[in-house]
């Protein structure tokens, strides 16, 4: 019954999605694989016969195009308006991440409730309360339950698999200010009170520590007026454990308050 509420609360908001108007080649055409996978290949026939055969890894589009990045900004204004606590729109390709990223005042609102306010026990995706609702912090925590289920974030459990985590190395931000590309790099496991969550550290100390901590973690350069964004969820590795993934949040033009 739960599941089917939020399904048809999903519903609701599923005509504003992002996902829907990226161009198809855009799309990461890895296959998720399971955490004992090895990474998938794809096999390039030999051009000759005394060729041997090539392996590559299938890799996404880092870039979209103009025309895109307008259909986002107008289906994200449409949101907004709809959902005035809504403070973006969260999207990775070829993953169940897709949704709206709401904000209240506090951060047990919307551990239980949907986009439109109402009851809702899977919750919605929100942005830690103690931020300014832009994104303009150096670290900016996103939260979401992790349902048995896939849903909300609950596929984050599969970036622990270095293949999976290795195919999706991008996702988009949506709001009012900004489009933002999300260049992941690294993939931590915490307890819910690492100092991960300290929205006062400087950018430079929350990044050695994330390195400290991380399971895995690109080479990525990040200066002192970067911006950081990592998903956080629920881990089963001990009480209290959590899985943070995190990425830097690259500019490509201007909102749809612009």
């Amino acid at each position: 019954r739960e599941e089917t509420m939020h399904n048809r609360k999903m519903a609701e908001v599923r005509a504003f999605s992002p996902s829907v108007i990226l161009d198809a080649t855009e799309d990461i055409t890895t296959a998720a694989e399971t955490a004992t996978s090895t990474m998938t290949t794809n096999t390039i026939a030999a051009d000759t016969a005394a060729s041997t055969a090539e392996t590559t890894t299938a890799m996404p589009e880092s870039n979209i195009s103009p025309q895109t990045l307008e259909k986002l900004k107008r289906q994200a204004a449409e949101l907004a308006e709809a959902n005035p606590n809504a403070v973006g729109w969260l999207y990775v390709p070829d993953t169940p991440l897709d949704y709206p990223v709401m904000q209240a005042d506090n951060n047990d609102f919307y551990l239980d409730h949907a986009a439109d306010n109402s009851y809702l026990k899977s919750g919605s995706i929100f942005l830690d309360c103690r931020y300014e609702p832009h994104f303009l912090n150096p670290t900016n925590i996103v939260y979401g339950h992790n349902m048995a289920n896939g849903t909300m974030f609950g596929d984050i459990r599969n970036f622990r698999a270095w293949s999976y985590y290795d195919s999706h190395p991008y996702g988009w931000l949506v709001n009012s200010t900004e489009v933002y590309r999300i260049d992941f790099f690294s993939l931590a496991v915490v307890d819910a009170y690492d100092a991960l969550y300290d929205g006062a550290m400087a950018l430079c100390d929350w990044t050695a520590h994330l390195y400290d901590v991380s399971m895995f973690y690109d080479d990525i350069d990040i200066r002192e007026d970067d911006r950081m964004i990592s998903l956080s969820t629920c881990a089963s590795d001990y009480p209290d454990a959590r899985a943070v993934l995190t990425g830097k949040l690259i500019p490509q033009g201007g909102g749809f308050d612009a």
